[in-house]
């Protein structure tokens, strides 16, 4: 796994098309000063908002980003399942965040189209990914967090 800032670029020496003996083989990485980015966790999280049939909003706060960079933020939405003993998967979004301003930061929220539905007082849970939409990084992922 690379450390922050930096791309898997490829193997030393490259792979033969068949493999017929032992080998040593380096993974070589290469540093990428706009991968750097992260979730202010604190910040990004899930909660239901509105009246009536509530929706899930979500809350993003990415820090460290190049300058006029977007992302696409993914949210995974589950519910827990008293009859089954598991999480289902209930919904899920995806959207484009603003541009990051000059301090290399990008706020924000997203009001999804996923409602509770007659599922009250269930325990929820989001997953959180962001990837760049200008750079070639990893994605970045807010695990699995309960919200209400």
């Amino acid at each position: 796994v690379p450390d922050p800032g930096f791309k898997f670029d490829g193997w030393t020496p490259s792979f033969p098309a068949t493999v017929t003996e032992s080998a040593t083989y380096t993974a070589n990485f290469k540093a990428n000063p706009c991968c750097n980015f992260y979730f202010f966790s604190q910040d990004t999280r899930a909660m239901w908002h509105g009246g009536g049939n509530k929706k899930v909003r979500i809350d993003y706060h990415i820090v460290n980003v190049c300058k006029d960079d977007t992302f696409k933020i993914t949210a995974e939405i589950e519910r827990w399942s008293d009859s089954k003993e598991k999480w289902l998967a209930y919904g899920d979004a995806t959207f484009i965040t603003s541009t990051a301003n000059n301090g290399g930061i990008i706020n924000g929220f997203y009001d999804t189209d996923i409602d509770m539905g007659f599922y009250y007082n269930k325990e929820w849970r989001v997953r959180i990914t962001a990837e760049s939409n200008t750079y070639d990084c990893d994605p970045i992922v807010e695990g699995w967090e309960s919200f209400d």
